[in-house]
Formats: C-alpha cells, structure tokens, sequence
C-alpha cells in the first residue's frame, strides 16, 4: 500500500502543503531475487524472532524518519517522535526485516502489506488526534501503525478480518511491549462491536468502493476517519470528518493503491 510517483497529485484541497511528487518518490523496483523472497513470504509460516542488530537499527529508524517523513512535510511532532520511537521491523516477517525502513510497503502474505512509511505518518497526521483520544484501526495486518498510535498517546483497537494475522500482530505488539492495544478477529467496516463505540479517530487499511456507513455512525462529533475510496485499482486517500452537528464531509488528499480484499493471492 502505497503513494505512487504517477498517482502522486493533490485531487481535492490538500492539508499538507508540499506533499506533491515529493511525497510519492518510489523506490527501485526489486530485483527477481526479491520478488521471489516477497512471494515466499507467508503470514503465520515464519516465526518472528529476536533482532540482535535492533539497536544499531535506531539509525537507520531516525533516516527514515528525516528522509521520509519530515522532508515530505509531515509537521505533527507527535507523529514524528512516535515514528522515530518504533521499531518497525519488528512488525514485518522475518524474510523482510533487513528492509523494514526502506521508502516501499512490505509484504505480509496473502497479497496484504503494511503501509509505506510515509503514508502512516501522512494518515496519523489527517487524523488530528489528541492525547487519549479513541482510534480504530480496521484491516490493518499489521500492529505497526497500532503501535505508532499508542506511542501517540491514543486508545486504540483493531479489528483484523484474518484471525491467524489478529493473533500474530497481538503476539507482536505485546512482544514490543504496546500492551495498550486492543485486537479483536471480525467484520472491521462493520466497525467496533461493542456498544460504548464511539471514536476521534478511525483508519481503513483496505480499499473500499463507498464510504462505509457503519463506520461512518462509530465516529464522535468532531472526528475524521481517514479512507481509501474509489472502485478502481487508484483511489482516493479521503477524509470523513464529522462535524458536532453530526453534518459528515469528505475531502480527497492524494491518490493511492491500497490492498482490496478479494485481490489475488
């Protein structure tokens, strides 16, 4: 999932200014070697284990943060210092952890991947949250953005829709010790399933056609679910912000590829 050089232009009245092509640099395309390790990367065959180079990673963590993320004008210093904080590799299968802060999506199996980098901060940053505000995450395959938002300061639960991945990204976020996090196995657009839902913040990791409406009830007045929407392979990055009046509004940022379940495997 992620912003592409010829996707990349601003289609309705952008927040952040200077994303542009900057914004949607892609990286090199991989080599036959690395398509055939994405390939054989499959969720739940591979048992994460201990990375004995996490601290010298620390490096490479604070380039991708400059590179990525501050140069393409991410400006939310919380965004920023929490992304600066987690270790994204431990968040990926073990083939593609030597690659965990390169400028791409990462594959998880199943066709799934976690977002670019520079996505999550730019999709942190449209949310606007506040400390303790209540986030939902819905499809998202892995715990990396859930752990960026704990280290945000935010109250966070997930429904992931493949329950072997629910379980290895719960397994993750405990192992990285995001303890805070939520993680239920379920139908995420139909949203959170218990009765006191009601969240600042709603993220949609997977391509939809239209705006979903049980998510859309699940924001609080003054909230901004932030969604890929469009029916075709590009969409676009939207806004759904809903006013105290309960009056909904959209407001398209860029174009994007984002998973669509039913994708080929």
């Amino acid at each position: 999932m992620r912003a592409t050089r010829a996707l990349c232009r601003v289609v309705g009245l952008g927040l952040l200014a200077g994303v542009g092509v900057m914004g949607c640099e892609p990286s090199p395309a991989p080599s036959s070697a690395e398509g055939q390790m994405q390939a054989d990367v499959k969720m739940g065959t591979i048992e994460p284990e201990e990375d004995p180079n996490a601290a010298a990673r620390q490096g490479e963590r604070e380039r991708m943060v400059s590179a990525q993320i501050v140069a393409r004008g991410i400006k939310d210093r919380t965004v920023v210092e929490a992304m600066r904080k987690v270790p994204r590799q431990e968040f990926v299968p073990a083939p593609v952890r030597p690659r965990a802060y390169q400028d791409a999506p990462l594959p998880l199996g199943g066709g799934r991947t976690v977002l670019q980098p520079y996505l999550v901060g730019l999709v942190l940053e449209l949310l606007e949250l506040s400390p303790d505000d209540r986030v939902l995450e819905v499809s998202p395959g892995s715990g990396y953005t859930a752990a960026v938002l704990e280290e945000m300061g935010a109250d966070v639960k997930v429904v992931e829709g493949d329950c072997e991945m629910a379980g290895l990204m719960s397994d993750d976020l405990v192992r990285a010790g995001y303890r805070g996090v939520e993680v239920r196995c379920g139908e995420g657009l139909e949203g959170w399933p218990e009765g006191d839902a009601g969240f600042e913040g709603i993220v949609v990791h997977e391509a939809v056609a239209e705006l979903p409406e049980a998510l859309v009830a699940q924001l609080s007045p003054g909230g901004r679910m932030v969604v890929a929407l469009g029916a075709g392979e590009e969409q676009a990055l939207t806004v759904v912000s809903k006013g105290e009046d309960g009056m909904v509004t959209q407001r398209d940022v860029e174009l994007v590829q984002f998973w669509r379940r039913g994708e080929a495997e």
